[in-house]
Order: C-alpha cells, then structure tokens, then sequence
C-alpha cells in the first residue's frame, strides 16, 4: 500500500520545522549563555572587589582604634598599673564594634590581662607566641592568620601591636576581631543562596563563608584559587570548588591586610538560566516566529541586566562608606548618601561636577597621575589618601580605592571609587606624632643634661675627696677613732660618686653614639674583658668554657665593655659554696644575625626582676659589700639596642643566670661605613 504523500510532506516539514526551531532555540540559549556570563563576571568582580575592600577597611578600622586604645593608655602600661589598665580597656570593650576583646602578653606569651577575664583571674600563656615573636623583633604591627583564642577557643583574627617603652618593646597590645565579624559582613551583601561567597586570610585559609561554615573555617581555599592567588591578585577563573561543584569565581587579594575574598556561581546555574529564558518560548513559537524570539530574547537579556544593576546599585546605596561612580572625564554618573553627605552636595549638584572639584589642590596632581596610570591600564587600581573640600569649606582627609571597569576590548568604560572619612584617624596620628616628637626632645634634653652634670660635679668631687684625704694624713694621729672613721666614709662614699659618675658620663657617650658599626673579633672583645678583669683562664677558683666566637657588627671598645659588664657581673655574684664555672658562646639567629650567651653557675636572680635588673641605678641588694653602682647592666642594654640587637637574661634563685644577646653577623653584613641600625631593631 503506497504512503499519502501529503501526509509524508507533512511529516517532513514538521521535522524540518522541528529541527529548525531545536536550533534556533539552541543558538539563542548558546548566546543567552555567552551573554549571561559576561554580564555575570562584569558583576562578580563589582562585588568581589567591593567585599574585600570593605573588609580592609574593616580590619584597618580595627587597627587604628586599638592603637588609639593603646597610645591612650600607654602612661598606665608605663606605671604597671594592670588593674587601672584593665578597668579602662573593659569600658571600651563595652562600646567596641568591631574588637571582641584586648589582652597584653609580655614577650615571655604570659598575658599579663586580658578583658575576657576579669582582673587577678591567673592567665595562661598564650598558645599564638609565634604569631608575636615577628612584632617582638621588627617592631612593627602585624595581622594574624585564622587562629584560635587561647581562652575562648573560636576561631579569630588578632591585630598585634608593639609597646614601645624606653627604646624597647617589652610587651604586644593585642586586639582580636571574632571571625563572626566577617560572616556578618557576607550576609550583609544579600548573595544569593545558590552562589558561594568566602574571605580567606594571607595563608589562603577560609574565615568566613556564606554556607556550611562550621564545616570549612579553618581549611584552604580550592585547589584552583590557590593557584590562582600564587600568580596574581585579582581576576576571574573556572574551577571546581570545595562543594565539588564547576563554577565560576572572581576574588580580590588585598595587599594592605593580607585578607581577601571570592564569591563563586555554579556553571550549571547559568546553563539553566539561560536554558529556561529561551527554551519554553521556542518551544511553542514557530519557524515563522523567529525573528520575533530574536527581539524578546534581546528584550528580556536587557531588562535582566537592568533588574541587576538596579539591585546593585541599591546594595552600594546603603553601604556605611562612599561610592561613587565617574566617567572618564571625571562627570559623576551616580554616587550613594553617604558620598553626598562626606562632600555635602545634592545629587542634582553633583550630576554637573568632576571629581577634580572635591580633590584638594596640593592633592590633586598626585591624584591625576594614578588616575592616568589606570585609565591606560598600568595599574589594576590604587588607594590614595587625600583631602577633600566640602561644599561648606570644611577639608576633610578620605582614604580613596579606585577602580577601573573596562569592556571587551580592555577599553576604560568608567571608573569606581570607595570613599571613606578618615579624619578622626589623621587627627589621632597628627597628635599622636607631635607628643613623639616632644618625648624625643625631652629625651635628647635630659640625655644631654646628665652628660654636662656629669662633667661638671667631678671637679669638686676630686677636691672634696683629695682634701679629704689630705687631712687624714696631716692629722693621723691627733684625731680619735671616730673621726678616722667618718674620714673613711666621706673617702669612699667620694669614691663611689666618681664611679658612678663615669659610669654616668659613659651611659651619656653611648646615647650620643654615631659612628658607623665595624666587623670586630667578638673573641678578641672577651680576651680584653678578662685581661681587663685580670681574671686568667688558668685560676683554680674558676673554670671557663668558651666557645669559637664570630666577628659581629659592632664598636670594638664598647663591646669589651659588655662583655666586661656581663662577665664582671659574674665574678661579683658568684656562689660562695661551689666553684665559679663561667660559659661564653654564640649560635647562628634569624638570618644575618648570631645569639650569644654569657652563663655562670652563681646566685641567680628571681623571675620578678629579670626586667627590673635593666633599669637605671636598680641594684637587687644595694645593703651588701658588693661594689656596684647599678648602671652596668643599663649600659649594656644600651649598648646592645646601638648595635641593633637585643638583650635579656633567663635565671632562677641559686640556679646560675645566662645573658643572651644578638648581633648583627660581621662576615654578612655590609661593607664598613655603612651606619648602625636603629635601636630595638633586633
């Protein structure tokens, strides 16, 4: 029986149709796809970037206010008054938005408070002394990884501070910021449920993340951001994340706090959103129709884009901080409340200005040249700190991070910039750096005064003493034992005031020191000390231990003087009861650096005074016989911090104490006439 061939034609051309309208709908779905993730990544990268910068400026919010906390309170530190300390910094904890808790750790780990605790309360030592000991030697403040709370035991972020006090850092100030924190600043970004957003730190360990985050805090970041992060800062990839889903992510790695953050949309997400905006239309639209589905496609893709640029921008509306976006002739094309309330101008007003307007003069060429380095694509972005001149007149400083959105092409399209109000912190450091300068004047004066007292009172005290004794000879004899004995005193107590003012004179010299360090034999400064001490290697009543000893970076005659201090020191103290065994070595340090050690097996000194022992005319035991003036160890502190190391003492009561101390390699180090580092450096 032979087929109907109209209905054969029929069948073909449904096919035909069929097939026709499959790829049509195809081709369009394809080019949704294409489309949406352009747009997609324009708009990760927006965000991405707008989460890690509003992060800093967190995070440096929270330094600026606990180095304000310290810099108030650091007469309190100074005194030893804890318990006044405590009080003040467990108010301000009260009102703390940003910082949980504050401790002060000495640079043993002990915390010596801790406002979690309430004051006496005996506190650990913290586990995270590694994470100080870099603060503790370059003297500078430093950001933590994710770690966890010695007495809380969360998961935190730490800002640690040094606290400088007379040329040293005998303690960190340490403010924590609870990672709770930055969860919150994710939520506050409305991401949606199905896109995943994280902060990692400098390590590329989450901190925060906008789903199952008892589950990841702690752990690395994928596989594929890691190695993303290793060749560069900022941009867009594809790779499977931690949930073993495909995704496309955008992340920003700040370099200010070390701390970033990427947010991830599933690729299969996009394939269906596209799908689903083309797929039921085409179904039921004929071959006739096409062009019309061409039309509606184009038609929804742009109200998409504007649905989501309208949701943007309300985002960036509300944020705390200023935004504001420009063309590239500087014209504003749209800025939030806060922006217009920092320069005090209308939208209306602003819509007919150039950011040139606000800049202030002395400000404004630096701002053009980084503003040209961006538009041609030298730079990725850059934050400048700067003043602003308000509609009233007033001159405000921001801190300003401006980016650049670029199209296809790479060509600039217009720039962004968030703008944030840091007045209050200039204010605070202009402040901060006038009461510096007036502690330097004060010290340089006083430092000067006791050299020119010093100077000056030993004349009469060679008069009062070579009289003195003048008269115990002319009148031996004629005067009774009392008298005798009164003239011996006013001998001696004249002789310990010449001692001690040498001792003065020196301590004065060492402040005043400028010449550049030389490559000395650190063996040769200990065998002047002994002949010095005339103490001989040989003497039955002691035996010495020294070790091979390296050339450092030092002043020759000032390093005799240390080892004769520390080894003088040793012969003073020693134990009655057992013979005196004296140990003189070094071992390699940080790079670039050795760490001697003077030991000795007398009296010891108790754990309360290893600090105390370093201060000027402090002698533990000023009752006994031993000769002393209780400057020697100040010296040698001083002498130490001048080279550009550091000392300190570890012993117990008739446990023997060792001294150790660094110094700068001589062998390494730069050719001589280079100038001596600055104190506190080691």
């Amino acid at each position: 029986m032979r087929q109907n061939p109209s209905k054969s034609n029929l069948a073909w051309q449904i096919l035909f149709g069929s097939l026709l309208v499959a790829l049509s709908v195809a081709a369009l779905v394809f080019l949704e796809f294409d489309r949406e993730r352009k747009h997609l990544e324009q708009n990760l990268q927006l965000t991405v970037t707008a989460l890690s910068k509003a992060v800093d400026i967190e995070v440096e919010t929270a330094t600026t206010g606990a180095t304000m906390l310290l810099a108030s309170n650091k007469d309190l530190i100074e005194r030893k008054d804890f318990a006044a300390l405590h009080a003040h910094l467990s108010q301000a904890m009260a009102q703390a938005r940003l910082i949980e808790h504050v401790a002060l750790i000495d640079r043993t780990g002990q915390q010596l408070i801790n406002t979690l605790m309430p004051f006496g309360t005996p506190l650990p030592i913290s586990k995270n002394l590694d994470k100080y000991v870099p603060v503790f030697e370059g003297g500078h403040s430093s950001i933590s990884p994710l770690s966890s709370g010695t007495l809380s035991g969360h998961h935190e972020i730490f800002i640690t501070i040094p606290v400088k006090l007379r040329d040293q850092i005998p303690y960190v100030f340490v403010a924590v910021v609870p990672v709770s924190h930055f969860n919150g600043l994710l939520t506050s970004l409305g991401i949606p449920p199905e896109w995943l957003g994280n902060i990692f730190d400098a390590q590329g360990t989450i901190i925060a993340r906008t789903r199952d985050e008892s589950k990841f805090i702690g752990k690395k970041v994928s596989a594929g951001l890691q190695a993303q992060l290793a060749a560069r800062s900022y941009g867009i990839f594809e790779s499977r994340n931690l949930d073993n889903v495909d995704s496309i992510a955008a992340f920003y790695h700040a370099g200010t706090t070390g701390l970033g953050a990427a947010i991830g949309v599933p690729k299969e997400l996009i394939f269906w959103q596209a799908l689903e905006a083309q797929l039921i239309p085409g179904a039921f639209i004929a071959l006739t129709v096409v062009f019309f589905l061409l039309a509606w496609h184009y038609g929804l893709a742009l109200l998409h884009q504007r649905d989501t640029e309208r949701r943007f921008s309300a985002s960036l509306s509300n944020a705390a901080v200023g935004f504001a976006m420009t063309a590239l002739d500087g014209v504003f094309m749209d800025c939030n409340q806060a922006f217009r309330d920092l320069t005090g101008y209308s939208a209306d007003e602003l819509r007919i200005l150039r950011f040139q307007h606000f800049i202030h003069p002395d400000d404004l060429p630096e701002n053009m040249v980084l503003y040209g380095l961006l538009a041609r694509g030298e730079i990725p972005a850059f934050v400048v700190e700067n003043r602003f001149v308000r509609r009233d007149g007033r001159v405000v400083w921001v801190r300003k991070s401006v980016s650049m959105v670029r199209g296809d092409d790479f060509a600039p399209r217009w720039s962004f910039a968030l703008i944030e109000d840091i007045s209050d912190r200039k204010q605070a450091e202009m402040e901060l750096e006038e009461k510096n300068k007036a502690l330097e004047r004060s010290t340089a004066d006083l430092e000067q005064f006791a050299y020119v007292a010093s100077h000056d009172l030993q004349t009469p005290l060679r008069n009062v003493v070579h009289y003195t004794q003048l008269l115990e000879r002319r009148y031996k004899g004629n005067l009774d034992s009392e008298a005798n004995l009164f003239i011996g005193f006013i001998v001696d107590g004249g002789k310990r005031m010449v001692r001690l003012i040498n001792e003065l004179l020196n301590f004065a010299r060492i402040s005043n020191l400028s010449q550049a360090l030389q490559p000395v034999s650190a063996e040769e400064a200990v065998s002047q000390a002994l002949l010095n001490l005339g103490v001989a290697a040989s003497a039955d009543d002691l035996e010495l231990k020294l070790g091979t000893l390296p050339e450092v970076m030092a002043e020759q005659s000032y390093l005799v003087d240390l080892f004769q201090n520390l080894l003088g020191n040793s012969l003073k103290f020693r134990a009655p009861s057992r013979k005196l065994v004296l140990s003189i070595s070094a071992e390699r340090d940080r790079p670039g650096f050795w760490r001697f050690a003077v030991a000795d097996n007398g009296i010891g000194i108790s754990r309360e005074f290893h600090d105390k022992i370093f201060e000027i005319f402090q002698r533990l035991n000023p009752t006994t016989d031993i000769e002393g003036t209780g400057i020697g160890l100040t010296i040698c502190r001083r002498i130490i911090h001048h080279f550009g190391g550091a000392l300190w003492v570890e012993s117990a009561p008739d446990s023997g104490a060792t001294f150790y101390f660094t110094l700068m390699d001589g062998a390494s180090s730069p050719k001589p006439g280079s100038a001596a580092p600055s104190a506190g450096s080691g």
